[in-house]
């Protein structure tokens, strides 16, 4: 796989075999069109620059523990009633065949995957939510891992 994908500056490996295994994408449209009575258009930009990191582990790999743990954390955290904050997950994509870096700031993981189980191979399909996802063109040859 001609892809790093980082998260915490760690290398997540275990991923299913998938023709699409990482996807990473905005949240909301960054433009809304906005037309008036004449027909003439104009466009309405958000400043929402949330996405979505989803890709799928083997149910047997090691950072299937790993998330876990930190999703437990974090709501445990939450639901303490104490002023101690969980530190946030930093989340990179680093597509080494399609030039393309993905940047992702200040995730947290909503919900746990659902436990599904049958004959062949089983994993568990995780999603980071982040505050600040940034799309950088270029050539990036090695996430120095």
């Amino acid at each position: 796989m001609n892809v790093d994908f980082l998260i915490d500056g760690a290398k997540v490996e275990g991923f299913t075999n998938n023709q699409s295994i990482i996807s990473a994408g905005r949240n909301v449209a960054q433009h809304l069109p906005v037309v008036d009575a004449y027909g003439k258009l104009a466009v309405n930009t958000t400043s929402d620059l949330t996405g979505v990191f989803v890709f799928p582990l083997l149910q047997t790999a090691d950072w299937n523990e790993i998330l876990y743990l930190r999703a437990q954390i974090t709501q445990a955290t939450g639901l303490s009633g104490n002023k101690s904050l969980w530190t946030p997950m930093q989340v990179q994509l680093v597509d080494k065949m399609g030039d393309l870096l993905v940047n992702g700031v200040n995730g947290v993981i909503l919900k746990q995957p659902n436990v599904v189980r049958g004959s062949g191979f089983t994993s568990n399909l995780w999603a980071i939510f982040v505050e600040r996802m940034s799309f950088t063109s270029g050539s990036y040859d090695d996430a120095g891992v």
